[in-house]
């Protein structure tokens, strides 16, 4: 074997990562998103429950 073929198993794998490792942290980014997108949708719940309440008591817009 010459010193320019190399096999699968002469490489090293310096840039491989452990798959468990992705998969924790793709779980925790999801996480991330999630928790993002409650905020959001509860501040547009009380936004919406707010102009409600404003309204029903006259002080809304014309």
């Amino acid at each position: 074997m010459n010193a320019e073929h190399t096999t699968r198993t002469d490489r090293t794998d310096e840039g491989a990562t452990d798959p468990t490792a992705d998969a924790d942290e793709m779980r925790r980014r999801q996480r991330g998103k999630n928790r993002a997108m409650l905020v959001a949708l509860l501040a547009l719940v009380g936004l919406v429950y707010a102009v409600a309440i404003v309204r029903m008591q006259g002080g809304g817009f014309p």
